[in-house]
Protein backbone atom coordinates (compact mmCIF):
# COMPACT_ATOMS: atom_id res chain seq x y z
CA UNK A 1 0.00 0.00 0.00
CA UNK A 2 1.62 3.27 -1.13
CA UNK A 3 0.25 6.74 -0.48
CA UNK A 4 1.29 10.40 -0.55
CA UNK A 5 1.21 12.77 2.38
CA UNK A 6 1.17 16.53 1.85
CA UNK A 7 2.80 18.54 4.67
CA UNK A 8 2.46 22.30 4.67
CA UNK A 9 5.78 24.10 4.27
CA UNK A 10 7.55 20.77 3.53
CA UNK A 11 5.91 19.33 0.39
CA UNK A 12 4.67 15.92 -0.60
CA UNK A 13 6.11 12.65 0.71
CA UNK A 14 5.39 9.10 -0.44
CA UNK A 15 5.12 6.32 2.14
CA UNK A 16 4.59 2.58 1.90
CA UNK A 17 2.88 0.38 4.46
CA UNK A 18 5.05 -2.74 4.64
CA UNK A 19 4.95 -5.98 6.56
CA UNK A 20 8.57 -6.75 7.54
CA UNK A 21 9.90 -10.22 6.85
CA UNK A 22 12.02 -10.33 10.00
CA UNK A 23 10.26 -12.96 12.12
CA UNK A 24 12.48 -15.75 13.42
CA UNK A 25 12.41 -19.01 11.50
CA UNK A 26 14.42 -21.14 13.90
CA UNK A 27 17.36 -23.23 12.76
CA UNK A 28 18.43 -22.88 9.15
CA UNK A 29 17.87 -25.79 6.80
CA UNK A 30 20.93 -27.60 5.44
CA UNK A 31 19.61 -27.51 1.87
CA UNK A 32 19.11 -23.73 2.16
CA UNK A 33 22.72 -23.30 3.25
CA UNK A 34 24.02 -25.61 0.52
CA UNK A 35 22.08 -23.75 -2.18
CA UNK A 36 22.73 -20.33 -0.56
CA UNK A 37 19.03 -19.59 -0.22
CA UNK A 38 17.63 -17.01 2.17
CA UNK A 39 14.48 -18.00 4.04
CA UNK A 40 12.29 -15.31 5.60
CA UNK A 41 9.05 -15.10 7.56
CA UNK A 42 6.73 -12.11 7.96
CA UNK A 43 5.91 -10.56 11.31
CA UNK A 44 2.19 -10.32 12.16
CA UNK A 45 0.30 -7.78 10.04
CA UNK A 46 -0.38 -5.73 13.18
CA UNK A 47 3.38 -5.05 13.26
CA UNK A 48 3.41 -3.44 9.79
CA UNK A 49 5.30 -0.16 9.52
CA UNK A 50 5.34 2.97 7.35
CA UNK A 51 8.56 3.70 5.48
CA UNK A 52 9.46 6.46 2.99
CA UNK A 53 9.37 5.13 -0.60
CA UNK A 54 12.66 6.95 -1.32
CA UNK A 55 14.40 4.72 1.24
CA UNK A 56 13.88 1.58 -0.89
CA UNK A 57 17.31 0.25 -1.82
CA UNK A 58 16.67 -3.15 -3.35
CA UNK A 59 13.71 -5.35 -4.13
CA UNK A 60 13.40 -9.10 -4.41
CA UNK A 61 10.78 -11.71 -5.20
CA UNK A 62 9.62 -13.84 -2.26
CA UNK A 63 8.36 -17.29 -3.20
CA UNK A 64 6.18 -19.19 -0.67
CA UNK A 65 7.75 -22.44 0.53
CA UNK A 66 5.10 -25.13 0.01
CA UNK A 67 6.65 -27.33 2.72
CA UNK A 68 6.88 -24.67 5.44
CA UNK A 69 3.78 -22.60 6.11
CA UNK A 70 4.28 -18.81 6.31
CA UNK A 71 7.93 -19.07 5.19
CA UNK A 72 9.29 -17.65 1.95
CA UNK A 73 12.44 -18.08 -0.10
CA UNK A 74 14.04 -14.89 -1.38
CA UNK A 75 14.68 -15.08 -5.11
CA UNK A 76 17.24 -12.35 -5.70
CA UNK A 77 19.45 -14.11 -8.25
CA UNK A 78 17.01 -13.87 -11.19
CA UNK A 79 18.13 -10.36 -12.13
CA UNK A 80 20.42 -8.76 -9.58
CA UNK A 81 20.03 -5.21 -10.92
CA UNK A 82 16.30 -5.38 -11.73
CA UNK A 83 15.35 -2.96 -8.96
CA UNK A 84 18.02 -0.42 -9.95
CA UNK A 85 16.94 -0.49 -13.61
CA UNK A 86 13.24 -0.11 -12.73
CA UNK A 87 14.03 2.76 -10.38
CA UNK A 88 16.08 4.55 -13.06
CA UNK A 89 13.32 3.95 -15.60
CA UNK A 90 10.72 5.61 -13.36
CA UNK A 91 13.02 8.63 -12.93
CA UNK A 92 13.34 9.00 -16.72
CA UNK A 93 9.57 8.99 -17.32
Amino acid sequence: FIFSCQLLDFGSFKFALVQPFTAGIGASHRLDRDLRLTRVKAVPRASSIFIPVQSFIHGAVCFPDPDHRDEFLVVDHIDSDMFVRMKSRSVCQ
